[in-house]
């Protein structure tokens, strides 16, 4: 794995190292449709936003990784792994072989919880670029493991709703309450943003209006809170526009800030 940044927290011993392996070893069991490696290390809440949009749970993705893959030779580049307490987050661009011969590129933000002594794989998020059509958005995975309880639920569905309203509304001071220092955004054109560059970012008109979300799916793992969701919008060109998203939240000294968020746009 080539061009490996790492941000550490209060990493334990080790913590780096086996998240570099574990990234090392999905890339190879997803070549390789190794649904045996996946079956050991995919956390049982696990879910998947794929790049036609739609959104698999732990059995629909060993499912799909059980059938032979089409594209060959992929391999990651400019990997960034950080670690947020019981969270561990990889940031990563990645290279491929299509079926028919020519390149291709992509990118992906998997999330680990340390659960039960070893770190586990609770979230994936992949694209492709340019982004395929969203043919797969209406096609979504229900909550079968880490439903939050009703006050975590509220907590994040109200998180959840401010997060959007800011993007539409380029709030500013939202994101500066509410982003965790080590926050990093995974944009539609595959690069990623630290907290500073989201901001200013932010701070500039949205290209888009009428956002909305949908299909919101809220999961709580410890202190660790997954939403994945879809969303709707207008192009400047007033066409439609469909995406997804997944926000990784971490509690710590009572309240939730986001550590993570992943964007795709058809």
């Amino acid at each position: 794995m080539g061009n490996t940044t790492v941000e550490k927290g209060h990493a334990r011993a080790n913590d780096v190292q086996t998240l570099e392996q574990l990234n090392r070893s999905y890339v190879r069991a997803a070549q390789a449709s190794d649904v045996r490696w996946f079956d050991e290390n995919l956390a049982a809440c696990f879910m998947a936003s794929n790049p036609d949009g739609s959104l698999v749970d732990r059995a629909g993705f060993l499912d799909r990784i059980g059938r032979p893959n089409p594209s060959t030779n992929m391999a990651p580049v400019n990997t960034r792994i950080r670690i947020v307490g019981d969270v561990g987050i990889i940031d990563s661009g990645f290279h491929y072989t299509k079926p028919d011969g020519q390149d291709g590129v992509g990118h992906y933000t998997d999330v680990y919880g340390f659960l039960e002594g070893r770190w586990r794989c609770i979230s994936a998020h992949f694209a492709l670029r340019p982004a395929p059509p969203q043919i797969g958005a209406t096609k979504t995975a229900d909550v079968a493991a880490a439903a939050p309880t009703p006050a975590d639920h509220t907590a994040l569905t109200d998180l959840n709703h401010h997060y959007i309203r800011s993007v539409q509304e380029s709030d500013v001071r939202w994101f500066d309450a509410n982003l965790a220092p080590e926050f990093v955004n995974g944009n539609s054109d595959g690069s990623f943003s630290d907290r500073a560059a989201f901001i200013a970012v932010i701070g500039k008109p949205s290209p888009v209006s009428n956002l909305r979300v949908e299909d919101v799916r809220i999961q709580v793992v410890g202190d660790i809170g997954i939403i994945h969701a879809r969303t709707a919008y207008t192009k400047p060109d007033g066409q439609v526009g469909t995406g997804r998203y997944t926000d990784i939240w971490w509690r710590a000294d009572g309240r939730w800030r986001c550590v993570s968020a992943h964007v795709t746009r058809g």
